[in-house]
């Protein structure tokens, strides 16, 4: 009884730590597509030069996040092109 109580927690504990982490890669993914498409919507309106350049260095590297399937980074760089949004 004891073996099937404990095989049932870690069968249990498996599951958990297998899908809790795709949660997560599908919201980072999504928070960079969606940050991608701001970006770009961001650059086709007039912007100060300063925030055009930043957007555009951010908009490129979150492209080469996305071809890595590196979506923490992509983020990152999503939110440093908002920022510069933020203080034009």
């Amino acid at each position: 009884m004891l073996h099937r109580t404990l095989l049932a927690a870690a069968l249990l504990g498996l599951l958990i730590g297998t899908l809790a982490p795709s949660a997560v890669y599908a919201d980072a993914r999504s928070d960079c597509m969606a940050g991608q498409r701001q970006i770009k919507a961001a650059l086709k309106k007039k912007q100060p030069p300063e925030v055009q350049d930043r957007l555009k260095r951010a908009l490129a590297s979150i492209e080469t996040e996305i071809m890595e399937n590196d979506w923490s980074e992509c983020v990152d760089y999503v939110a440093q092109a908002r920022q510069a949004l933020r203080q034009k």
